[in-house]
């Protein structure tokens, strides 16, 4: 499996393109990512200025469910930080 070091990199990363993306196309400020992939959810928010969130599920779970989740855990963990 991936180290958290891996993990941390990669959603760094992609959060980076998208936050910048989303500036590009005029659509303000990313909320989150959520990558829909042949084994499952995976769903990147930043959790403050320091944190960012990665949950990665079945594709069992709902969707909506998922984003839920990540959102209120992201409010939980940006003031601890």
């Amino acid at each position: 499996g991936l180290e958290e070091a891996e993990i941390a990199a990669m959603a760094a990363s992609i959060l980076g393109v998208a936050d910048l993306a989303a500036e590009r196309l005029n659509q303000g400020t990313l909320e989150e990512i959520l990558m829909t992939n042949e084994k499952g959810l995976v769903i990147m928010r930043s959790a403050g200025e320091k944190a960012i969130l990665v949950i990665a599920a079945s594709k069992s779970i709902k969707t909506g469910l998922l984003v839920y989740a990540a959102a209120t855990a992201a409010e939980k963990i940006a003031p601890l930080l």
